[in-house]
C-alpha cells in the first residue's frame, strides 16, 4: 500500500499539468460516481444511526437524569468512530469493489499494455482519477453522513419530548 501511494502520488506530482482536458474530468466522473450517487444511501443509513443511538443513549441516560449528555455521547460515537467507518465501508463496499473489477478487466483485456504503446502513462491516465476522486468523495460523505446522523438525533429527540435544547445537543 505504501509503494502504490508513493508511485499514485509522485506521478500524479510530477504530471500535473499533463492532459489536465484528460484527467480532471475524469476525477469529476468519479467524485460523481462516488460521492453524489451515494448520497441517498449515505442519508438513509445516517438517519438510522441517528435514530438508533439517540434512541438508546435516552433510554438509557433518563434512567438517571443525565439526557443532558445525549449530545456529547452522539458527537463522541458518530465524529469520532462510527461516521467515518461507515462513510468508508459505504464507498469501499459499492465504489471500490467496482474499480477493483474494471481496473483488473482493462489490464486483462490489454488496455493498459495498449495505453503504454501509444505513450500514455496508466498510472496517470487509470489509478490517479481514481484515487483523487475517491479521496475527495470519501471525506465528503463522511462529513454528510456525520451532519446527517447528528439531525436525525436530534430530531428523534425532539419527537420523543426529551429536555433536550439544541445548544446543548449540538
Amino acid at each position: 500500500m505504501g509503494a502504490f501511494l508513493l508511485i499514485t502520488l509522485s506521478v500524479a506530482l510530477g504530471k500535473f499539468k499533463t492532459a489536465r482536458s484528460v484527467v480532471h474530468p475524469s476525477v469529476r466522473k468519479h467524485i460523481v460516481e462516488a460521492g453524489v450517487s451515494l448520497l441517498p444511501m449515505v442519508a438513509f443509513l445516517a438517519g438510522g444511526l441517528g435514530l438508533v443511538i439517540i434512541g438508546q443513549t435516552v433510554f438509557f441516560l433518563s434512567r438517571y437524569g443525565a439526557e443532558n449528555y445525549a449530545g456529547t455521547i452522539m458527537a463522541t460515537v458518530v465524529v469520532r468512530e462510527l461516521g467515518p467507518i461507515m462513510a468508508a465501508l459505504l464507498v469501499m463496499a459499492r465504489v471500490g469493489a467496482a474499480n477493483v473489477v474494471e481496473l483488473g478487466t482493462a489490464r486483462a483485456l490489454g488496455e493498459v499494455e495498449a495505453l503504454e504503446a501509444l505513450g500514455i502513462d496508466p498510472i496517470h491516465y487509470l489509478v490517479v482519477p481514481r484515487v483523487f476522486g475517491l479521496a475527495l468523495a470519501s471525506f465528503a460523505l463522511t462529513i454528510y453522513f456525520i451532519l446527517f446522523a447528528l439531525l436525525s438525533g436530534y430530531l428523534f429527540a425532539f419527537i420523543e419530548q426529551v429536555p433536550l435544547t439544541p445548544g446543548k445537543y449540538f
